[in-house]
């Protein structure tokens, strides 16, 4: 089945906010008072990727600010109307690739194998459908509508 341009679009950026983390403006770390004199705050890693990743308050702080460079080019490359969709796609591969490459020598390959099929089902709900077979996989027969 061939995706529209848009609709592919549309279910890269979702894949990507969904590995980025939480929305813009929206804070996921409890609120409790810092120490006096205290200048760090907590990563804000989604709670439910750091959770299904089970990853360390080491690796949420570094494996954040990869994340929040990743939104913040894939949006870019959204945004960007100069692009042709077959450029954006290209562009997009590229960053989720560098992505994945910055965060294998984080994660143990235990979480990176998660995170690989964490990114796998995510693309496959944002496709039309909802379940869209794996690259690769052969199609299911398509039926008329019944009317």
């Amino acid at each position: 089945m061939k995706l529209s341009k848009t609709t592919f679009l549309v279910a890269l950026t979702a894949a990507s906010l969904f590995a980025a983390g939480s929305a813009p403006g929206q804070n996921t770390t409890p609120n409790t008072p810092a120490a006096p004199g205290a200048t760090t705050k907590a990563p804000r890693t989604r709670p439910d990727v750091a959770k299904m990743l089970n990853l360390t308050d080491d690796q949420k702080a570094k494996v954040q600010p990869i994340l929040d460079a990743q939104r913040e080019k894939m949006r870019a490359v959204f945004q960007d109307d100069s692009l042709s969709p077959d450029d954006k796609r290209a562009k997009m591969k590229t960053i989720r690739d560098d992505t994945n490459a910055k965060l294998k020598p984080i994660l143990t390959p235990e979480q990176y194998a998660t995170w690989e099929k964490m990114q796998t089902r995510m693309r496959r709900m944002a496709a039309p459908g909802g379940n869209a077979p794996a690259p690769g996989a052969p199609a299911a027969p398509s039926t008329p509508p019944k009317q």
